[in-house]
């Protein structure tokens, strides 16, 4: 069941659905919903990753080379991905078990990395400092 989204999820969302555009992109993948959460630090999100000890321009950049790049001129409304609507869907499951109101930037980010082998994950992974671990 989805829960209403909190301001900063519904702008990050719309953020990167405009990644994607920039991007030349056909679908909003959950690197876009990444780079959206990273850019603009809705939530604090990108202050958090920080204090973790997460590059988030290198983060960034790292997201941006590992798109493949479409043709420009993508749709003006672009469909998420399969990934991005799990990743809402665990971002709500995350926000329930929490007791919020809303769904928040930093539930969406928990969303992402559910999947351990998905590519948030992965590219976040590569940025773990010594004793802080992001993942298990």
């Amino acid at each position: 069941m989805y829960k209403p989204f909190g301001w900063n999820v519904k702008r990050a969302l719309r953020f990167a659905a405009w990644e994607a555009r920039r991007l030349g992109q056909r679908q909003v993948g959950v690197e876009h919903v990444l780079l959206a959460l990273l850019g603009s630090d809705f939530g604090g999100v990108g202050t958090v990753l920080e204090c973790l000890g997460v590059d988030v321009a290198k983060t960034i950049a790292q997201v941006e080379h590992d798109l493949n790049p479409n043709v420009p001129g993508a749709a003006e409304e672009l469909p998420f991905t399969p990934e991005v609507e799990k990743a809402i869907a665990d971002a709500c499951e995350e926000s329930q078990g929490m007791e919020w109101p809303h769904v928040e930037a930093e539930h969406l980010l928990l969303g992402l990395l559910w999947d351990p082998a998905g590519t948030p994950a992965r590219i976040l992974k590569t940025q773990e400092k010594g004793d802080i671990l992001l993942f298990g």
